[in-house]
């Protein structure tokens, strides 16, 4: 009897804990995910028009863009 009160109360307390670290750890990966795209926009945006920007990532994931040449901004526009 004394075991399974025990095994009740063990299982109580880690599966919310787990539910939590797993939330943790997914949340801190996107932040840091975030942080590396907010950098790649800072590198882009300071691009000149006909550039050209390659990035690969330690995960094996790649960046390929080509900085075209703006004739009608599109932000100066309000569409109603």
């Amino acid at each position: 009897m004394p075991t399974e009160i025990v095994v009740s109360v063990v299982m109580v307390l880690v599966a919310p804990a787990t539910s939590l670290m797993a939330l943790w750890l997914r949340l801190k990966h996107r932040d840091r995910r975030d942080r590396e795209r907010r950098h790649r926009l800072v590198v882009v945006a300071g691009l000149p028009a006909g550039s050209r920007f390659y990035e690969q990532g330690g995960d094996g994931s790649q960046l390929s863009l080509v900085v075209g040449h703006r004739s009608d901004p599109v932000g100066d526009k309000r569409r109603i």
